[in-house]
């Protein structure tokens, strides 16, 4: 016997904390339609021949201040890699999505998934390349898996034909750095204070080159924010 009757159960809101199984559903749902429409705006670009990205990559994540830029240069050596890294920050570094991130808002994952297809297919595809700041959201993490699988699909489409060498069997490899939350926090603001500092110089001395002033390396609240995301 139920609990209660049907009809009030159907009356109740639904609280979607209850059935985490249908939110992942759905993230997972959400992540096909950006990766999808994200991949294909690229592929309508460059022609599905050309969809030829490097045989290894290197997702290299952490909290802001956890290091990233220190060590990229042992891992790049370490692999043998020469493509240069990749920068998620830098990649988007336009007017319209620093304003964004000045305001704290997040950048659409459809465009953060289409900036990142464009600067692989700039790599040289016979050598790895090393991701630094990517994924930041579930969202995210569900479109590397079906970029993964998107790239076997490729190799499988062209594995018979003179353009197979072009698609070889690609390799993830996933590096993690954590550091607390005080220490980001701290690390971030202590960057900020160095960036200051040296733009006054350069101001002064009119030699050497201005440098960028993040907003989250200048603002202690905004660095504990933006410190809770995989950056």
């Amino acid at each position: 016997m139920l609990p209660c009757p049907a009809r009030t159960l159907l009356t109740l809101p639904l609280n979607y904390s209850c059935f985490p199984q249908l939110v992942r559903v759905s993230e997972i749902k959400d992540a096909k339609l950006i990766f999808n429409q994200a991949f294909k705006n690229v592929q309508d670009v460059y022609g599905r021949e050309n969809m030829r990205f490097p045989k290894e990559i290197i997702w290299l994540m952490g909290a802001p201040g956890s290091g990233k830029g220190t060590h990229t240069p042992a891992i790049l050596k370490a692999r043998g890699i020469t493509n240069p890294p990749i920068s998620m920050s830098s990649l988007l570094s336009t007017p319209e999505c620093k304003e964004l991130m000045n305001k704290g808002l997040m950048i659409s994952d459809g465009k953060v998934i289409e900036n990142l297809l464009h600067a692989l297919l700039d790599c040289e595809p016979e050598v790895g390349v090393l991701v630094d700041g990517f994924p930041r959201s579930e969202a995210q993490v569900e479109c590397l898996k079906l970029f993964h699988e998107r790239m076997h699909e490729l190799r499988r489409e062209f594995k018979h034909t003179p353009l197979k060498d072009f698609f070889p069997r690609p390799t993830f490899r996933i590096c993690v750095l954590y550091v607390d939350e005080e220490i980001s926090v701290s690390r971030q603001l202590m960057r900020g204070r160095l960036v200051k500092e040296h733009n006054v110089q350069v101001r002064q001395s009119g030699k050497g080159e201005i440098m960028e002033e993040r907003v989250t390396d200048n603002d202690a609240l905004v660095s504990i924010v933006t410190t809770g995301l995989v950056a």
